[in-house]
Order: structure tokens, then sequence, then C-alpha cells
């Protein structure tokens, strides 16, 4: 079973409010995740379920990554699932499927076969697949309201930029 990382998540969630305010971008590292929430990407989790049995629930701490470069996403919230505390941690326990990367060279060639080729950028496409309900658990986060500064428990029910399983 997972380790409890509870206290490791609520540390690092203090920390973070602290060079995030510094840093003037708490505002908007807070709308992503009125974001996540209005899109159906996190749900917060009723009192009564937070809290679980050891093993059964699981922390996944962020911090923000800052791309100046970028357009549209300068700031996106960035999951470390490689935390551990005394035992394995979340990506360890899972599988990373096969290495897609290996099939590239076949999918250039087979793109040159052909006079007209489609390409599509799909925003957030990673977001968009479900979690199952049983999983769900393991991909619980913290967060606070802005406003009151009442740490709150959310929970991903799409998938999770940052796990091994997901496609990077």
């Amino acid at each position: 079973p997972l380790p409890d990382n509870f206290a490791v998540s609520e540390g690092r969630l203090k920390s973070l409010k602290g060079r995030l305010v510094s840093k003037g971008i708490l505002n908007d590292y807070d709308k992503i995740f009125k974001d996540y929430e209005q899109n159906g990407i996190i749900e917060q989790v009723p009192a009564d379920e937070v809290a679980g049995e050891v093993g059964q629930v699981h922390y996944l701490p962020h911090r923000p990554v800052i791309r100046e470069d970028k357009e549209t996403t300068k700031i996106r919230a960035v999951f470390d699932a490689s935390c551990k505390v005394n035992g394995p941690s979340l990506n360890e326990c899972l599988y990373s499927g096969p290495n897609l990367l290996a099939k590239i060279f076949d999918i250039l060639i087979r793109f040159r076969l052909n006079r007209i080729a489609i390409l599509a950028d799909i925003k957030q496409a990673f977001l968009n697949i479900a979690i199952s309900s049983e999983h769900r658990n393991y991909l619980h986060f913290l967060w606070f309201d802005v406003e009151s500064g009442e740490m709150r428990v959310y929970k991903f029910l799409r998938l999770v930029f940052g796990l091994t399983s997901s496609p990077s």
C-alpha cells in the first residue's frame, strides 16, 4: 500500500502559498483549479469522505510551472506523483505502458506516403480522459479557498499530468 503522505502535501502547500503570493501569481494559479472544477476535471471531496485508510487515499503535491514564452498557458499546475514518504511513490506503483516513441519512425514514414496529411492539436487532450471512480482516491490534492484561506481536498476525475502512465 501507499504510505500516508498528507503531511508532506500539506507542508508543500503552505510553502507554495508563500511563493505564489511573493511572485504575485496566486490568483492566476487559483484560476487553474477553478477552471478545472468548472470543466469537470476535478471535484472537491466532501468533508465526510476526506479521511481514508492509509494506502487507500493518496495526495499529490503540486507546483506551478511558469512559461513566459507561451501565448495561451503561461502558468500550469504540475503534480508530483514521484513524491516518496517512507515507501513507494504513486509513480512507482503504476504501469507505465508500452514505449510509444519507438513507433515515431514508422509514423513519419507513413506520413510521407500520401499527398495530404491532417494534424490536430487538441487543447488539454489528456484532461479529457476519465479516471475510473475506484482509482480517484489515489489522485487527491490539497488547495485552499483564496478568500478564506480554508484548506480543501480535491480529487481528479480526469488524467493527471505527472503520472508515469500519462503520456508526456
